[in-house]
């Protein structure tokens, strides 16, 4: 326990006790999702870039590949067909970039779940360990003792 100093918008001060280790993991709830905000803004930020960018490459391709059908055959059909097979090809190229990023995401699925687990299970551990202990004296209690122990406990107040 500490006494942390709180201040309010009309000037008062109040100090309150305050379980130091649950406001630490309260902040840092706050933080990791305040990141998790930043991250993703700038997550989208770059999809979009990435997207106006191969958005380019792309007209820009289909250009030379219509530039070039054109100064090689110089006919409107044969140029049409060899620009189309160039679109498919570019087609084939964002069908296996999203096939890669959906194996991706499935991925870190995976890897989220086994950290979620971790975690519920880190949760779980410290509450039956502290439904084992003395919550004044912290001392391991075994359930059957437990209520005789908490009523004649020297640490209680």
């Amino acid at each position: 326990m500490a006494l942390v100093v709180h201040g309010a918008a009309d000037g008062i001060w109040v100090a309150a006790p305050v379980n130091l280790h649950a406001s630490t993991g309260a902040l840092r709830h706050a933080y990791v999702a305040e990141l998790k905000d930043v991250d993703v803004s700038r997550a989208k930020v770059g999809v979009w870039l990435a997207l106006t960018a191969l958005g380019g490459a792309f007209l820009a391709l289909l250009f030379v590949a219509l530039g070039d059908s054109w100064q090689l055959t110089k006919q409107i059909v044969p140029t049409l067909i060899m620009t189309l097979t160039q679109v498919t090809q570019m087609l084939f190229i964002i069908g296996f970039i999203c096939a890669a990023d959906l194996d991706e995401r499935e991925k870190l699925r995976k890897q989220f779940q086994g950290y979620q687990a971790t975690q519920n299970k880190a949760v779980e551990d410290e509450a039956r360990r502290k439904a084992e202990e003395c919550p004044y004296c912290h001392k391991p209690v075994k359930a059957n003792n437990r209520k005789r122990h908490i009523a004649s406990c020297p640490a209680k107040p």
